[in-house]
């Protein structure tokens, strides 16, 4: 494994540690730190700021929404003139549970660049209350975190949509709430609100695509793992499954002194809760949902795990199987748990200082930690009050990836950690479904979604869900292979995007073009300005 990919895993699992362990960080989407750093230093004698198309602006939004008050936040925001042409549409994509900065790569080449550019259009990323720089309070407490839910959120939008104004290139200004369409774009949880967004505000939203877009919240989302299960390679999901059933059946022995040697060889053996050490097991399994079709946006931490876990070059050290059963000794995933046991050392054990108590690393029982306040509380508030999607192990009726000591139990008492009384015992997923669940659909609406995403089960594309066709008014794209929301992300040559990337993009401009050809024209006009070089 190459060491910045290594750099980039341990990064990531420290960051997970302080989000309840190491189970999934629920639709958290990877960002480029660098993209918000090089944002900081920037100033307005700062020449490359001027030469950017991008520029990043701010939007005062109301607190609450729904109730009288006077109380307001700053929300961030970029947007891109560059193609704009009088009539052109404006493309609102939605930032979701991150900063907004990390959404820059699908205005400079991805989606909205592609978009944009063809229809004539204006392209913006509005940063979502509580996120990135968008505050909501000087702190991350329920105080202020009250106010951070699906409907406040959604109202921001719409509340943008019809009052934010933009600078355009000539020096004129564009103001948005004179513009015929407005089309929002968004991904895994900023799909969802890009699908609920052009339902209940038809009249602001002329149309909508929504990638990955998570319409269904769940309490227990075990279907997370599952689709790992069903779609990742054959040989390494059966290492794996092999893997922690030998360690589930170890543990059931109820021998502290097998116990202790099982942990120690995956580095862990002063973890105290078996809970706890086979929650760690669980980390490469979190990289499904990092893989991209670029290689310079995603990581390929999964493919090297499944490469390591299924070579024939690692085993067990002898002293463990001496002292575990005789009967395991000639297993066929003791090469498989050989090579599973290195990668953990390696890469997560490690993470751990020398000499430091790895409760203290490792742990999820010390509820001061917590207590810390710090932006990642605000996704979990999110988990903990509407959206669910607490990940454990598939029912007992069910192969799991996961041990069965990854318990709903367990994964969700970090919210009654981290709020105590100001969550509910369980998510209301009622607020969210009511918008219309699997079954959303609405003209000019368009579910773009990934074969091979993890969280496909959680869209209209489940195999649960209601069939549907794909038309041009309301379009239903499943990408082979895809993964999470795999359409946002681009290349300036489109030629060299791979050819189910090309697909998708193609379908996306057509009936983008067919949904503003139909509704008086505007692409044709704007386009003949566009190319007669108008303004």
């Amino acid at each position: 494994m190459h060491l910045l990919v290594a750099l980039q895993l341990l990064t990531a699992v420290t960051a997970l540690h302080h989000i309840g362990a190491f189970h999934p960080q629920h639709h958290a989407q990877r960002q480029r730190p660098d993209e918000d750093q090089a944002l900081l230093f920037q100033t307005s004698n700062d020449a490359s700021l001027d030469a950017d198309p991008i520029k990043q602006a701010w939007h005062t939004l109301p607190l609450d929404h729904f109730n009288d008050s006077s109380t307001t936040f700053r929300a961030r925001y970029w947007f891109d003139n560059q193609f704009y042409v009088a009539g052109g549409p404006v493309y609102i994509l939605n930032g979701g549970e991150t900063s907004g900065a990390g959404r820059l790569p699908f205005m400079r080449t991805g989606i909205l660049r592609l978009m944009s550019e063809a229809t004539g259009g204006s392209s913006i990323i509005l940063e979502h209350r509580a996120y990135g720089k968008s505050l909501i309070g000087p702190d991350w407490k329920p105080a202020n975190l009250k106010y951070l839910t699906t409907a406040q959120a959604l109202a921001d939008v719409a509340h943008f949509a019809q009052h934010a104004n933009l600078s355009l290139p000539s020096g004129s200004v564009l103001s948005l709430s004179s513009v015929e369409h407005r089309i929002t774009i968004g991904g895994s949880y900023a799909g969802a609100q890009s699908a609920f967004l052009r339902r209940l505000y038809p009249d602001i939203f002329f149309g909508a695509i929504a990638s990955s877009a998570v319409t269904h919240a769940q309490v227990d989302f075990w279907q997370y793992m599952e689709t790992i299960r069903l779609r990742g390679p054959k040989q390494c999901i059966q290492s794996i499954v092999d893997t922690v059933a030998f360690v589930d059946s170890m543990l059931d022995l109820e021998r502290s002194d097998l116990t202790r040697r099982l942990q120690r060889v995956f580095g862990l053996e002063n973890v105290t809760v078996p809970a706890d050490f086979v929650n760690v097991l669980t980390t490469p399994l979190n990289y499904w949902q990092a893989a991209n079709w670029d290689s310079t946006v995603g990581l390929d931490v999964f493919a090297s795990f499944c490469s390591r876990l299924t070579s024939t070059d690692s085993a067990v050290p002898d002293a463990l199987t001496s002292s575990l059963l005789p009967s395991y000794a000639a297993h066929a995933s003791f090469n498989a748990l050989g090579a599973y046991a290195a990668w953990i050392r390696e890469y997560v054990t490690a993470v751990c200082p020398e000499g430091a108590d790895q409760d203290a690393c490792f742990g999820t029982y010390d509820d001061r930690a917590y207590q810390k306040d710090g932006p990642w509380r605000a996704w979990l508030w999110q988990v903990c009050t509407e959206w669910g999607y607490h990940i454990a192990a598939a029912p007992l009726n069910v192969t799991s990836l996961l041990s069965r000591r990854i318990t709903l139990a367990y994964v969700s008492k970090s919210c009654q950690q981290s709020f105590g009384r100001d969550v509910p015992m369980w998510p209301n997923i009622s607020r969210v479904n009511a918008y219309g669940d699997y079954g959303l659909s609405y003209d000019r609406l368009a579910f773009i979604d990934g074969q091979f995403d993890a969280w496909v089960e959680a869209t209209p594309h489940a195999s649960v869900a209601p069939p549907r066709n794909d038309t041009d008014e309301q379009p239903f794209w499943l990408i082979p292979r895809g993964g999470h929301h795999y359409d946002e992300n681009g290349l300036l040559n489109r030629s060299a995007e791979p050819s189910q990337i090309k697909s998708v993009h193609a379908r996306e401009l057509a009936f983008i073009k067919k949904w503003l050809a139909e509704d008086g024209g505007i692409y044709e006009a704007a386009s003949a300005l566009r190319n007669s070089g108008g303004t």
